[in-house]
């Protein structure tokens, strides 16, 4: 779906994509959507991805795919790429068609010119529109106004309207509902700016180091944002943001059209000057930076980071990020996972493997392969017990029978020195699904040891722990497997084996006095109560009453 016109919206897609089927004698079985999603790129698209893996592993019960048109396959930078997924549905016996273009998709040289048109024309209104959306960021940045993002640490962002009248502060999570609405930066509480004032104090005057700065104020009390507690990081931020002189400022880094993030040198910023209050004086910012160019070490190379992990792994025989910062003479955390990718590639590179349960980093990496594997074989024998399937990449809402909604947890094993062992699962209050499967694994393994299969009508937490041996309320909800899920997917027609016949005689349940024989087959009806029955036979053989 795109958002800049009201043509695009998936409603109006549908509908005419609709009444192409029914003009052309077409039966739509299957509806593919990527609702508020961009086109730039495949990720996060999960229709179309769903679509492709229809198609290419013959699960498709299709043999057409009705396209609104040319670019609702992604406005995609390389034009190439949406011809290629168009080529991979053809190669496996899936025509195209196009509903709103004025050529057949007939595969003549005039539609394929005119296709590559459209897709060329497609890119480049993406490029056009980044280019505007740009330009109209960077003079709202000059004029003092906010661009977009979290205000931060002791500031506050007010909702101004279109003559500059202050409507509200906005909190976390709230956005402005009005086009002509501004955003500013306002300094917040007065507590927080006495923390900034004292950060630039310690490092300009007393040249303390930003991990020194986070363990004076974790001593104290002081509490950074949402309670948490003040690290490094947090620190070098305030300290090398030009922000807390007053200045506006964007485009420090840039990701225009899906490309990789890169950041940008301080040439490149757009600054909007005496925005707003300042907390601190430009002069003491610029030591503070100062101070930080001087401390600028050398860049290390792959092989240096791998031996100052293998130190940390020899001096205390194992490794962690809280070990790497804890261990002096070794770079920060953040290094290691800016030049790996994360610690889990760096535990690789070394030699050093985790048990399943020791690590979170490790335990969530896994839990998402397990996810999907087993998101995978549920998928398998659904479709092989005859029932149609639609589910997202993440497993998060599966359609059974397009009437049938699941969603699937996995509960990993734990050991705490107070609570002892257990099984842990995180659960969504927002996701309302038919039923939720939670698939327990085996201690120290990634097997499933069984499953609870939860009803929308149980109100379940949502942090749930499991032990070995827990109450009988929730083993009513505990099997050992699957079988009994995917026997109730099963579909059979009943089209030509059965029928509804007429009855001849009316079945009446007798009464009271009548115990030896409950129910009774009764011509006259002058003391039996009346029970109508609908009766269900056999097509082959007519019903003998």
């Amino acid at each position: 779906m795109s958002t800049e016109h009201q043509r695009y919206s998936p409603q109006n897609q549908m509908d005419r994509i609709a009444r192409y089927a029914h003009l052309n004698g077409i039966e739509i079985v299957r509806t593919y959507a990527d609702l508020g999603r961009s086109g730039l790129t495949l990720e996060g698209r999960e229709g179309l991805a769903n679509l492709l893996s229809d198609v290419v592993s013959g699960r498709a019960d299709y043999n057409l795919i009705l396209v609104y048109d040319v670019t609702r396959w992604g406005r995609f930078q390389d034009v190439d790429e949406s011809a290629y997924y168009e080529f991979v549905c053809r190669r496996c016996n899936v025509r195209i068609e196009y509903c709103a273009e004025q050529f057949r998709n007939d595969g003549t040289t005039s539609s394929a010119l005119l296709k590559t048109i459209k897709r060329t024309m497609a890119g480049e209104y993406s490029r056009e529109l980044s280019d505007k959306t740009f330009a109209g960021q960077c003079r709202l940045t000059t004029l003092g106004f906010k661009a977009g993002g979290q205000p931060g640490y002791g500031l506050r962002r007010l909702l101004v309207d279109e003559h500059g009248r202050p409507k509200q502060i906005l909190q976390r999570g709230q956005y402005k509902s009005l086009q002509t609405d501004r955003v500013l930066l306002v300094p917040g509480r007065k507590e927080e700016l006495d923390v900034i004032k004292e950060i630039f104090k310690r490092c300009t005057e007393k040249k303390e180091t930003p991990g020194a700065i986070a363990r004076w104020l974790n001593a104290r009390g002081v509490a950074f944002q949402d309670g948490k507690a003040w690290a490094r990081h947090s620190v070098r931020d305030i300290l090398l943001n030009p922000k807390y002189t007053g200045v506006n400022f964007y485009y420090r880094s840039t990701q225009k059209l899906h490309t990789k993030q890169r950041r940008n040198s301080p040439e490149k910023w757009i600054l909007g000057p005496a925005a707003f209050s300042p907390i601190i004086s430009e002069q003491q910012f610029r030591r503070a930076t100062e101070i930080f160019a001087g401390r600028k070490r050398a860049r290390l190379t792959k092989t240096e980071l791998l031996d100052a992990a293998r130190t940390v792994l020899a001096r205390h025989g194992k490794i962690s990020g809280k070990l790497i910062r804890q261990t002096k003479g070794v770079p920060c955390e953040q290094s290691f996972r800016n030049h790996f990718g994360g610690l889990i590639t760096l535990y690789r590179l070394i030699g050093y493997k985790l048990p399943p349960s020791s690590n979170w980093t490790e335990r969530r990496h896994a839990n998402r392969q397990a996810k999907a594997a087993h998101l995978s074989w549920m998928v398998e024998q659904l479709r092989a017990n005859g029932a149609t399937v639609e589910y997202g990449l993440y497993g998060t809402r599966i359609l059974v029978n397009d009437e049938l909604t699941l969603s699937l947890r996995i509960a990993t094993f734990r050991r705490h020195q107070h609570l002892g062992a257990y099984w842990q699962v995180g659960l969504q209050r927002s996701l309302q699904t038919d039923v939720t499967i939670i698939a327990r694994l085996a201690p120290d393994s990634w097997e499933v040891m069984d499953y609870l299969l939860f009803p929308r009508s149980e109100v379940l937490p949502t942090i749930l722990r499991l032990r070995s041996k827990n109450s009988s309320w929730w083993e009513n909800y505990r099997f050992e497997n699957l079988d009994y899920l995917f026997r109730l997917a099963r579909r059979r027609s009943i089209r030509g084996e059965f029928k509804w016949y007429p009855r001849p005689k009316t079945l009446r349940l007798a009464s009271a006095a009548q115990q030896t024989n409950p129910l009774s087959l009764s011509s006259e009806g002058k003391s039996a109560k009346h029970l109508s029955v609908p009766l269900l036979c056999n097509s082959a053989e007519k019903p003998d009453l």
